[in-house]
């Protein structure tokens, strides 16, 4: 069973392979028509009816439907804005691969193969149509259940609108031609606005289905109980070494001559064999080889070694890595000398700021002067304010190694308290931290989490699977991409 399923729609730029549909047939995986699909309603005719008009969508631009539900419309300008969204995160993502996938920046998509029988133009635009599927079914949804936007809502969209605005100026174009050139033909500011208003209503009920996946600490245990192997964790030292240097850590009986050998290996293979000259780089490589409170996953080579019967601390597993490589891990005990155990840790919840060094100052000094502020009116309200105000963030249920290790030494100092405020250096940069109450055992989370993802992605995909929408198969293949450097 997978430990994470994970789903996110915080934007466009995350996809899923959800089989798209539209009405009266399939989209082709190739791109190619389905002959059983009726033709696409044109304005004019008695079907125009069936095509809600893109107002519907709070849409301002004059471009027809490219794609649309009976609630919901893409206009095709944002069907552009959409596609080249997606192009250009694609390339980015991939563009340190992109020789190795087949894909040239430079040239037509549509003139390179994605497969033996599909277009790299085919496969983006299946991509789009799977997350607009999505989208579409979770903005069809908000609507049914009046969900609305708040004056926050519309404050945010305004705000990304300005900011394009404001790159416009500094190009010395106006805002719509600026669009176009960054997002392609004909997408103006009308077509961005709706498109990310699409996009929010979308969020907005992804959040309320999310809200709803809740479950009790009771329903978490009896879960844990009928599926703890799922859930169990372990300790270790691992580490990747020349396979020559493998046999003396694989000879080892304890936790002591195992470090006695790994530290002469790094010393051999990476340091000159000269330990006393680079005996810092040494030991520090030895201690990140430590890793605690690791989730099994049955899935793994070793998840699998992990569960076999009679499986004991300082039993130790190699999986080679390469041709030239063994990666050697030895299991440690727990704090109770069990091999495997159930992660009863409490969790911490705390909020934090992060400084770097830039724009005419010093982190440490930013989060000190700030300190300094909070000291003043030493209160979480306040610590929250300006939490807001500096761009902090509120971490929920961290656990043991969840973290850096320059905020594990701080969160889980066993002097923490609730109401301790610190600047801490580390990770390269400066915090400033707030602690909160401590939270729930660690194995409560994870069920918890477990259960409500498992229950968020079934709601999502049978909202997604009811949806079929319909789509101008002659304009959604023909977008023409805008330009972008690998």
């Amino acid at each position: 069973m997978k430990k994470v399923i994970a789903f996110i729609l915080a934007s466009i730029i995350a996809f899923s392979l959800i089989g798209c549909q539209k009405k009266g047939g399939d989209l082709n995986i190739n791109g190619q028509k389905d002959t059983q699909t009726s033709p696409v309603p044109e304005t004019g005719t008695s079907q125009d009816s069936q095509v809600p008009s893109a107002d519907d969508n709070a849409s301002t631009d004059d471009s027809d439907p490219a794609v649309w539900t009976e609630n919901t419309v893409v206009t095709e300008k944002m069907f552009v804005y959409f596609y080249n969204s997606y192009y250009r995160h694609f390339v980015e993502t991939h563009k340190a691969d992109l020789a190795d996938i087949g894909l040239d920046p430079s040239k037509s998509l549509s003139e390179q193969l994605q497969s033996e029988n599909r277009t790299w133009q085919q496969y983006m635009t299946v991509q789009v149509f799977d997350q607009l599927r999505e989208m579409m079914a979770l903005a069809d949804g908000a609507k049914a259940a009046g969900i609305t936007f708040t004056e926050e809502d519309t404050k945010n969209i305004a705000n990304q609108m300005n900011t394009y605005s404001m790159y416009a100026m500094n190009s010395g174009m106006s805002v719509d031609t600026y669009l176009e050139k960054a997002y392609g033909k004909g997408v103006n500011a009308a077509a961005v606005e709706s498109a990310l208003e699409l996009r929010l209503l979308a969020n907005k009920y992804y959040e309320h289905i999310k809200s709803l996946c809740t479950f009790t600490d009771e329903e978490c245990a009896e879960y844990y109980g009928e599926n703890e192997e799922d859930f169990l964790h372990f300790n270790c030292i691992s580490v990747t070494l020349p396979n020559e240097e493998v046999s003396a850590l694989t000879a080892a009986t304890d936790e002591e001559s195992f470090i006695a050998a790994l530290r002469d290996a790094v010393t051999k293979s990476y340091y000159e064999d000269d330990y006393d000259k680079f005996s810092e780089a040494i030991e520090a490589a030895v201690k990140r080889s430590y890793s605690y409170g690791n989730l099994i996953d049955r899935d793994s080579e070793l998840g699998r070694w992990l569960l076999e019967e009679g499986r004991a601390p300082f039993n130790i597993y190699t999986e080679a890595t390469g041709e030239e490589n063994t990666t050697v891990t030895m299991l440690l005990p727990s704090a109770d000398g069990e091999a495997l155990y159930k992660n009863e840790t409490i969790t911490e919840n705390f909020y934090y700021m992060v400084f770097k060094d830039g724009e005419g100052f010093e982190s440490t000094t930013k989060a000190e002067t700030i300190y300094k502020n909070w000291s003043e009116e030493p209160t979480l309200e306040r610590f929250e304010k300006l939490c807001s105000q500096y761009g902090g963030s509120l971490a929920a249920d961290v656990s043991v190694g969840g973290s850096t290790e320059a905020l594990n030494e701080w969160i889980f100092d066993p002097a923490r308290a609730a109401g301790d405020c610190s600047v801490i250096e580390g990770d390269g940069c400066t915090y400033l931290l707030y602690m909160l109450e401590e939270g729930d055992p660690a194995w409560l989370v994870e069920v918890r989490g477990f259960l409500a993802s498992t229950a968020l992605t079934e709601e999502i995909k049978a909202l997604t699977d009811a949806c079929s929408p319909e789509y101008n198969e002659s304009y959604v293949y023909n977008v023409v991409e805008v330009s972008v450097k690998a």
